[in-house]
């Protein structure tokens, strides 16, 4: 593996957690945070697993990852990172108010 695959395979770890925990927080039922249409939240998770399918067909392929792929998976990191921060300065707020 190139320092490309691993950079790959990390940022495309790190959004798949960052996006299910998003994912899971915004689920109707977890009434202390701030909810989402049920369609929100299956989308966010749809791309979580899509992030861990990325990063497992690069270790488990032996294909290297182009930088193309390299840059749109950090780009997915750092936006579930963004969302995540968001929801967590939000959240308050929601429950504060209720």
């Amino acid at each position: 593996m190139s320092i490309m695959d691993l950079v790959a395979v990390a940022a495309a770890a790190l959004a798949s957690g960052w996006l299910a925990i998003r994912a899971y927080m915004l689920k109707p039922a977890f009434a202390s945070w701030c909810s989402a249409p049920g369609i929100v939240w299956a989308s966010i998770l749809a791309l979580s697993v899509v992030c861990g399918i990325a990063a497992l067909s690069i270790v488990r392929t032996g294909v290297h990852a182009t930088p193309r792929e390299t840059m749109l998976l950090l780009t997915l990191a750092w936006v579930a990172f963004v969302m995540l921060v968001n929801l967590h300065r939000q959240a308050p707020e929601a429950v504060h108010d209720a």
